[in-house]
């Protein structure tokens, strides 16, 4: 599930903590760096969930207008579509999800505003009303206004977001990740294959699994060797004026091109310079593409 740039983006975070706070043990930060990812995936597990409750969130108020304790002379107000949505039944019936949704650590029925607001959003939401109203849904029509809602009201739920950020400060970063993720697997659910649908594994292969812990020592174990490399390359830079969060990314780049034998030089590259678009300054991607570029090519010269 996890693609290499997020693991990437998961080690340099704890890599800067690590050399914040150098005085603390190293296994810590590598425990860190495992919680982190746990973390990720339970949000994946947590918006795969909210689809749930918000379903059954809106079968109560349905109850309720059943029952005329909520009046309305709307069509729409006593479809039973969103209710009885297959897709959403696939995954409650889901034997892995079952297994997996205890790892969830936010109980989201306990902030019974946020459906409340939701639920207002929802009713007016166009495309929600046309599935209202369409005559015996077919299981299209159900994954469609499915992915719908995570595209166009979850997404934007700034809300949600801040009740996320305000459990877990580390998410902040990997909301658009885990409902993207949501949606791709959702996309992927079929009918016939009912309660054995497959959900997104943390790891999608072992080299995957070992790629943060490994790159995160041998970053840290090699810090003096990278750091050699580095200040060959570092025309006119001392290299202690080159920002920690640059540093880091060079030293984690170098580490890669050094150990990880099956990654291209290019992918390398590219990954960091993207990395450093978004958590450094506004020029270091121009800064970081031209010495590892220079560094890479050296070095192959010599191997």
């Amino acid at each position: 599930m996890f693609p290499r740039r997020l693991l990437r983006l998961k080690v340099f975070k704890i890599l800067y903590a690590y050399y914040h706070n150098s005085n603390d043990s190293l296994y810590k930060f590598e425990e860190e760096l495992k919680i982190s990812l746990k973390k990720t995936y339970e949000l994946f597990l947590f918006f795969l969930n909210l689809i749930i409750e918000i379903k059954n969130f809106e079968y109560e108020r349905l109850l309720l207008r059943e029952k005329r304790l909520i009046k309305s002379n709307k069509k729409e107000d006593y479809s039973r579509n969103f209710i009885e949505n297959k897709v959403i039944h696939l995954l409650e019936i889901n034997n892995e999800f079952q297994k997996l949704k205890k790892e969830i650590t936010l109980n989201i029925l306990e902030h019974s505003e946020f459906f409340y607001k939701f639920n207002s959003k929802l009713w007016n939401y166009p495309n929600f009303i046309q599935y209202l109203l369409i005559d015996k849904p077919k299981f299209n029509d159900d994954k469609k206004i499915v992915i719908n809602i995570y595209e166009d009201i979850i997404s934007q739920e700034e809300d949600l977001f801040q009740l996320l950020e305000d459990h877990n400060i580390h998410w902040s970063d990997d909301y658009e990740f885990c409902i993207s993720k949501c949606i791709e697997n959702i996309k992927n659910f079929k009918l016939k294959n009912k309660n054995n649908n497959l959900l997104f594994p943390m790891f999608i292969t072992e080299s995957d699994k070992e790629f943060c812990p490994k790159l995160f020592k041998l970053t840290i174990n090699n810090k003096k060797e990278n750091l050699n490399i580095l200040s060959k390359y570092v025309e006119n830079w001392e290299l202690n004026r080159i920002s920690l969060l640059d540093r880091i990314l060079l030293e984690m780049a170098i580490t890669e091109f050094k150990y990880f034998y099956d990654i291209p030089k290019n992918v390398i590259l590219d990954e960091y310079i993207e990395i450093s678009k978004y958590y450094s300054t506004e020029k270091s991607h121009i800064f970081i593409n031209g010495v590892l570029d220079k560094i890479f090519e050296e070095e192959i010269k010599k191997n």
